[in-house]
């Protein structure tokens, strides 16, 4: 898919979490397009971030090296906090 690559989730540290630590997060749906990524959890719950959607500027870990990336807001992370 292309695009998948440029997402990830993160704890507060921003080390990347998995679905291999956190089963939950299987049951959240996805979808990508040219406008937004969206996330949905089976409780009905949304939220939509667009790439260009100007959030922080951070530094993320994933497998020991680490990467510049874009917070991509409260919305987001108060959706996967709350259902993870």
């Amino acid at each position: 898919l292309r695009g998948d690559r440029e997402w990830i989730v993160t704890d507060e540290a921003g080390e990347m979490r998995w679905q291999g630590d956190l089963g939950r997060m299987t049951l959240i749906h996805a979808h990508l397009d040219r406008d937004r990524l969206r996330l949905w959890t089976p409780d009905g719950d949304a939220v939509e971030v667009a790439p260009d959607h100007g959030g922080r500027a951070m530094r993320a870990r994933q497998y020991g090296f680490d990467f510049d990336g874009v917070d991509a807001g409260e919305a987001a992370a108060g959706l996967l906090s709350s259902f993870l």
